[in-house]
């Protein structure tokens, strides 16, 4: 969980259009009560992003909170 500007978030928001979709990152159970409430956005287009070499990203944006939440596996 990143805590970014929101000029950050603008330019993540406007670059990839994410969007609400009703999800919520799958993160192991410790770290579920440290991910912030409320309505998180995201897009295929946000993941890619952040994905590089063999390594695949899931990344959702929390505006109201400045937060970037990367959940990323691969080797």
């Amino acid at each position: 969980m990143i805590t970014l500007p929101e000029s950050k978030i603008d330019e993540l928001k406007s670059a990839y259009s994410p969007e609400s979709a009703g999800k919520t990152p799958d993160v192991v159970d410790d770290l579920r009560g440290e991910l912030p409430i409320g309505s998180f956005l995201t897009s295929d287009r946000l993941d890619q992003a952040f994905a590089a070499d063999k390594w695949f990203a899931k990344a959702y944006l929390v505006p109201d909170d400045r937060v970037l939440v990367l959940v990323a596996t691969g080797s």
